[in-house]
């Protein structure tokens, strides 16, 4: 994770930056309602976790979807994996109904 890390930041300071590492923001009150998606086991599962209840603390709703059995980047297998398909199609109603509410 690591070298990924390294990869995504241009300077060492960026990974105190809650654009770079949302989990680090001061509040996150008045977030619109929220979709997270998550791979039962990707490296930042706990994360995810964290970032749905952070949000569900400071009064957003949240709804959260895990793929049991799945890594990070799943979703870029749709051809191969239905459940990446299931996920693609989920996601995308929820992005819809966001939309449509708003």
């Amino acid at each position: 994770m690591q070298w990924f890390w390294d990869q995504y930041l241009v300077r060492e300071v960026d990974a105190l930056n809650p654009y770079a590492s949302p989990l680090l923001a001061s509040s996150f009150a008045g977030l619109p309602p929220s979709f997270v998606l998550l791979a039962e086991c990707d490296i930042l599962f706990d994360e995810g976790l964290l970032y749905a209840q952070k949000l569900r603390d400071a009064g957003v709703a949240v709804e959260v979807q895990t793929y049991a059995g799945m890594i990070h980047g799943f979703l870029a297998c749709g051809g191969v994996v239905d459940r990446a398909w299931h996920a693609l199609r989920t996601a995308g109603r929820a992005v819809g109904a966001a939309l449509r509410a708003s």
